[in-house]
């Protein structure tokens, strides 16, 4: 005979005298635990009593000392389990987190590391790291003087640092000192040849002092070194424009489009392409290929300063003035205003506005006096004025710069011979033959004056 007896927590529960323990009472508190989030909740609104349901607001539970279940279903033990993993998980998560923060942040806001440098300065010592770091942030913001004293501070310590070496080179690059670049990247590869980044610089270095051949070779070796998409697209479209200078167009555009096969865009190459057929004398084809980089990104300048010298190709002075201004509109660091501005002086020069060229072309200078370029047209000015010695002095600037460029040892030879010194002008063409026989080697030199220049200036450009 089963005998009940009365639960004495709960007066309304009867249960059998076998059980230890109130089944009602247990059953509830067990389902109103978390170990079972996903049960549903209509028993908080019903009580049994005496076979009936009564409705009841829901009980408000008392804290009371935790006790120890006689018996846990493999559900609540499944949840429990989970639970632990997952908290111990995310405590592991976010000490990693914490700890790795700062290097992080650090190498990300700065925007000049490259993907296959990060490695090595997070692999150096902390404090080591933390100063390249803070080196390469100033190099983005053009802090140069203070980025190069942090190179030099670790370089002191430690002189075969790489990162230091790397981060040396190309401040002293940024700031126009490309020659002395090349030395701290030659030190790199000395240390490590397969360094693709330090090839890389190498080949801008070499672009900035017209070492054209050495520009293709050193990309050439750095795309055979990288492995990362973006930098080996840097690197195709560096060679492509090794080979524009060179004269290998095909060749010039081959690269180019390699570039844009790794990135579709990577919209910048079509400028370089309309460069190309610029050269090549297809002017149309040049304007359509800027086209394409302005239609994608309507902000970048360097479109519309390449769009210009074509319409100087094409003779077109008021177009080619709207391109230049256009530039400056834009805006952009004072490289790319730099050369906005020497390409208005020569818009000015071109429409006989010779007292605004002048101007323009000293903005240029003032604004960037590493471009070599803005010398040299300068001193075309200035002979058409019949001031030849002050284009000399021009034209030497320029060489002092950038010995190899072609046109200032031309030109310079043009002032001497308008200036009776058949020697010294002999000399200066030579050198300019030497340089680029394919534009000079036939090319008659012959004095010019004042008094030729107004029916058409543009012939000296």
């Amino acid at each position: 005979m089963v005998r009940l007896k009365r639960c004495v927590r709960n007066p309304h529960h009867w249960y059998s005298d076998h059980s230890a323990r109130c089944p009602w009472c247990q059953m509830l508190q067990e389902n109103t635990s978390d170990s079972f989030p996903n049960l549903p909740g209509d028993h908080l609104t019903r009580r049994q009593t005496s076979g009936t349901n009564t409705p009841v607001a829901p009980e408000i539970h008392i804290p009371v000392a935790p006790q120890v279940p006689v018996a846990t279903s493999t559900s609540s033990k499944r949840w429990i389990y989970t639970g632990a993993v997952v908290a111990v998980i995310a405590i592991i998560a976010l000490v990693f987190v914490i700890s790795h923060a700062s290097s992080i942040a650090s190498s990300i806001s700065s925007g000049v590391v490259s993907p296959d440098l990060y490695p090595e300065i997070q692999s150096q010592a902390p404090s080591v790291s933390q100063k390249i770091n803070e080196g390469y942030k100033y190099l983005q913001q053009k802090e140069y003087s203070r980025a190069a004293s942090i190179a030099d501070e670790v370089l002191v310590t430690d002189p075969k640092n790489i990162n230091a070496l790397k981060l040396k080179g190309t401040v002293l690059r940024q700031k126009g000192d490309n020659e002395q670049s090349l030395t701290y990247f030659d030190q790199v590869l000395q240390i490590k040849p397969n360094d693709g980044d330090a090839w890389a610089q190498k080949g801008w270095a070499y672009q900035a002092l017209g070492r054209y051949q050495e520009q293709a070779d050193a990309f050439d070796n750095a795309i055979r070194i990288e492995t990362n998409i973006p930098q080996t697209k840097y690197s195709w479209y560096g060679k492509g424009q090794a080979f524009n200078s060179l004269g290998r167009y095909d060749e010039a555009i081959s690269a180019f489009n390699k570039a844009l096969q790794l990135d579709s865009n990577y919209v910048e190459s079509y400028t370089q392409i309309g460069k190309v057929y610029r050269n090549q004398g297809k002017y149309s084809e040049a304007i359509s290929a800027i086209d394409k980089t302005i239609a994608a990104k309507p902000e970048y300048v360097w479109a519309y300063t390449e769009k210009g010298w074509t319409y100087e190709k094409m003779e077109k002075w008021n177009l080619m003035l709207d391109a230049f201004e256009t530039a400056l509109r834009i805006g952009g660091d004072t490289k790319l205003q730099s050369q906005a501005w020497d390409g208005k002086g020569r818009s000015f020069f071109h429409l006989k506005r010779f007292d605004d060229a002048t101007s323009a072309f000293n903005t240029a200078i003032q604004l960037n006096p590493a471009r070599f370029e803005t010398y040299t047209h300068k001193g075309r000015l200035l002979i058409s004025q019949g001031n030849y010695r002050e284009a000399i002095t021009e034209f030497d600037k320029t060489i002092e710069r950038n010995p190899a460029y072609s046109e200032a040892w031309w030109n310079k030879a043009v002032a001497l011979e308008s200036l009776g010194d058949h020697e010294g002008a002999s000399t200066s063409q030579a050198k300019a033959v030497s340089l680029d026989p394919v534009k000079y080697g036939s090319k008659p030199l012959t004095a010019i004056t004042a008094q030729q220049t107004p029916s058409k200036p543009f012939i000296l450009f």
